[in-house]
Formats: structure tokens, sequence, C-alpha cells
């Protein structure tokens, strides 16, 4: 009574942290495995979604409320774009940046209408030295400078700097909000920003906004400082900081760029994950029921195996493929099925390697015994040739090799006893040609002592005779195999 109270305890106290956890956690938990390392952030879109990432790698966009997976590529692209953009304050310097033109006019509009009113250029334009002297000569106060060492000079160099600072900012303000979907747009005005700081360094150096107090104004080798026009703010520091947002906004632009691409494999990633979740069961199930069939198969044929070859590796490997099988169960019964499909094609290697020396240590004998039974075929053969006791030799030698085969050898004997047949062989070859050799040579002697008047049609060379005496020899060898 009191074991089934536990229990109830136990199972109840799971139901409860389950439903504690949060829709996405139990989604987290539903589509990854025990040993898979899982974290999840917040997307900065429209919308509660979160990036899933398992073993470093983005798997899944989805829903904080535990909803299906994104898996259209339009939907997710747009989320990303939007979480990168956020990120990178992308809006923000868009629009910093679409404002600055009118916030550089503003800030000089006032003192330089000043400027150009104590110059003359509200009466007169100044479009070379006579226009501007003309100009100059309009106002009463600046006909009194307009020969002083260097005045004439500053006062047409800022006049030509002032429009040409006006037109780069007309064109900066032109099409500005191409820098937000473009970073060829982007680049381009960044290079207009580039020619306005510093042209704005320059003009606010002008000797006729300078004052003694300026740095190059006052002691030894001092420039001529005229301070005619209030210092003008052309926004150095507003420009400094526009570069440096244009910068921002184009890392912006390339990193929104890549989402199309991210989000493709964020998708592909989804439905591969979605695909191993629907088939892992099945999988598990069918490699399980292969290693049981092959453990079973094995096991028989190492049995059979080990009446005939001692090999202590193909016995310790048996031994490691049964205690893979049960690595592998206990990492499916953990439910880290991954882990268990994957040593499942280590279980097949090793299981082939396996089966594949046994094979080869099988046939290596057989092929072993082959030779032995070759061999006293060609003793018998040839005894009438190297006589009783050679061949009472070989055969003594040969029964050492059957009775080593016989005797469950190990593989490193199967290839000692493969040597010493080649070599028993070898030996045996040499004595047959030998004697056949020897043979010859007496029989052709033989046939001269004794030879005969014989006519010229019968009469046979002692060489073609000598040929055929082997040729016969050769033949009654055989025949007796």
């Amino acid at each position: 009574m009191l074991r089934k109270l536990l229990l109830f305890c136990f199972f109840a106290m799971l139901s409860l942290a389950w439903a504690a956890k949060t829709p996405l956690e139990k989604f987290v938990d539903y589509s990854f495995e025990p040993d898979q390392n899982v974290s999840y952030q917040k997307l900065l879109s429209k919308g509660d979604y979160y990036l899933v990432i398992a073993d470093s790698v983005e798997t899944y966009i989805v829903s904080g409320s535990g909803g299906p997976a994104i898996n259209n590529t339009s939907l997710a692209t747009e989320i990303l774009q939007e979480d990168a953009k956020n990120r990178k304050g992308f809006e923000k310097l868009a629009s910093s940046l679409a404002g600055l033109g009118s916030e550089i006019l503003k800030a000089k509009e006032e003192n330089e209408k000043k400027c150009m009113l104590f110059l003359g250029l509200d009466r007169m334009p100044c479009s070379d030295k006579e226009s501007c002297i003309l100009s100059c000569f309009s106002v009463p106060l600046c006909s009194g400078v307009i020969y002083a060492d260097g005045f004439l000079e500053a006062f047409m160099e800022w006049n030509e700097n002032r429009q040409k600072f006006g037109s780069l900012v007309s064109q900066y303000s032109e099409n500005i909000d191409s820098i937000a979907e473009s970073n060829e747009a982007a680049s381009s005005k960044l290079q207009l920003l580039e020619e306005l700081h510093e042209l704005s360094i320059n003009m606010s150096k002008n000797q006729l906004f300078l004052n003694r107090t300026d740095e190059g104004c006052s002691g030894k080798d001092a420039k001529k400082c005229y301070e005619y026009c209030p210092k003008i703010d052309y926004s150095t520091k507003r420009i400094e900081r526009a570069i440096e947002e244009m910068q921002a906004l184009r890392v912006a632009n390339e990193e929104i760029a890549k989402q199309a691409a991210r989000a493709q494999a964020i998708v592909k990633n989804t439905l591969e994950n979605e695909d191993y979740l629907s088939r892992r069961g099945r999988e598990y199930a069918e490699l399980k029921m292969r290693m049981w069939s092959d453990l079973r198969s094995l096991n028989r044929s190492f049995g059979a195996f080990s009446l005939l070859v001692e090999d202590p590796i193909a016995e310790e490997e048996l031994a490691n493929l049964s205690n893979l099988s049960s690595k592998i169960e206990r990492h499916a019964d953990a439910g880290e099925y991954r882990k268990a499909l994957a040593a499942g094609k280590e279980f097949e290697a090793l299981r082939d390697r396996l089966s594949a020396r046994m094979t080869s240590g099988k046939d290596r004998l057989i092929g072993l015994n082959k030779s032995i039974g070759a061999l006293k075929r060609k003793v018998d053969g040839a005894e009438w040739l190297i006589g009783n006791e050679s061949a009472e030799a070989y055969r003594q030698e040969i029964a050492l090799l059957e009775a080593g085969a016989a005797a469950v050898p190990s593989l490193e004997e199967i290839s000692e006893m493969e040597n010493e047949a080649v070599k028993i062989r070898s030996k045996l070859n040499e004595e047959i040609s030998l004697k056949l050799e020897e043979r010859g040579q007496n029989e052709s002697r033989e046939a001269g002592n004794t030879a005969q008047p014989v006519r010229r049609e019968d009469w046979i060379p002692p060489a073609c005779a000598s040929a055929m005496l082997i040729l016969a020899g050769l033949a009654a060898a055989f025949c007796r195999r």
C-alpha cells in the first residue's frame, strides 16, 4: 500500500512539474533530446517570437505561446530582418541621417546671413575678383578693409566654399531615404559627408571669423585674423557623428541582407528536425531488431568458428559488440535517440569487421587443409620417382601440418603453417625435377651402350629419345595421382 502511495505521489509531482512549464519550454522538451544543449532568445520583432538554438545550430523560430514552428521562409525572413533592424538601431540611424541636412542648414543660417550682409552679397553677386570687390564696396564697413592684406582672398575663398557646402548639403538630402534600402546609396552619401566634414573644418578656420584669441592669430609670424563676421556653425561635430551613423547603417544594411539566407537555413533545419522526430522511433525499433538478430547470428557463427580457429581478438570484439548494443539501448531509454542511432552505425561497422574476420580466418584454414590434401596427393604420385624413403619423410612433415590444422590453431599459427606448406611444396617440386633429369640422363646412356644396327627410317635421335622418356615418366607419375 505504501509503495502504491509513493508511486502516486511521484507521478503527481511529475505532472505538476510539467504543468508548471511554459508552452515554449514544453515545445523545447518535445522537440529535442535530454543530452542536447538547447537555448532560446527573444527576437525583437512584432509578435512573441523566439529563436531556438540546439547544439549551436539555429533550428526553430517559434511563438512564445508554443504554437507551431515557422516553416515559411518569407515570414521567417520578415521576422529576422525586423529583429536585425531593432538590434542595430536601424530606424533611429535612418531617421537621424535623414534629418541631417535640415539640421546643418538651420545651424549655419543666422550667422551666415549676417556675414553675407556684411560683405554685400545680399546686394551683388561675387563670382570673380572684380565682382567680389564691387560687392564689398556696396557696404561701407567692408570697403574700409577690402585692401587689407589677405582680406579679399579670404572673402572669395569663403564665398566659394559656402556655395559648395550648400550644394553638397542639397546633394546629400536628395533621395536620402534610399540609404535604408541600398548600401550603394549609403556609400555615396557617406562620401558626401566626408567632403562636408573636410569643408566645414576649412571654413571654420577662415580669417574672416578668427580673432586674436584663436590659434595662429597672435605671436610671432601670426596670420591676419579679421574677426569681421560672427563665427558660423558649420556642424563639424554633428557631421562627424553622422559619418559614424552612416557607417553603422551600412553594417546594419549588410546584416539585414543576410537574413534571407539565414531564414532559409533555419527553415531547412526546422523541417529536418521535424522529419527526424517523425522517424526516430521507427528507426530505433528497426535498429534494435537488427542488433538482436545480428548478435544471435554472430554468437552462433563464433561458436562454430571457435571450434576451428583460436582468435582472442574476435572473442573480444564480440564482447564489445554486445556491450555496445547495451549502451545503445541505455541511450534510447534515456531519450537520447540521436546518440543511439549514431552508435548504431558504429555497431554495424564493428559487426561487419568481426564477420569479415571470422570468414577470413575460416577461409584461411580451409585453404590450408586444401594445400595439405594437395601435398599428400602429390607425394603419392611422385613416390615411384623420389623413392619410398623420401616420400615417407614428406608424409611425416605433412602429418605435422595436418595435426596442427586440426588442433584449433590461432591465426598466427595458420600463417606459419601456410608458409611451411609452401616450403614443402617447393622442396618437393625441386626433388621431382632433379629425379626426372637424372632418370632421363641414365636412360640415354643405357640406350647408347646397347645400340644395334638399325635402318635409317627406324632411327630416333638421342635427344628425342631422352625427351620421350621424360614425358613417359611424367605421364606415369600423374596417372598414379
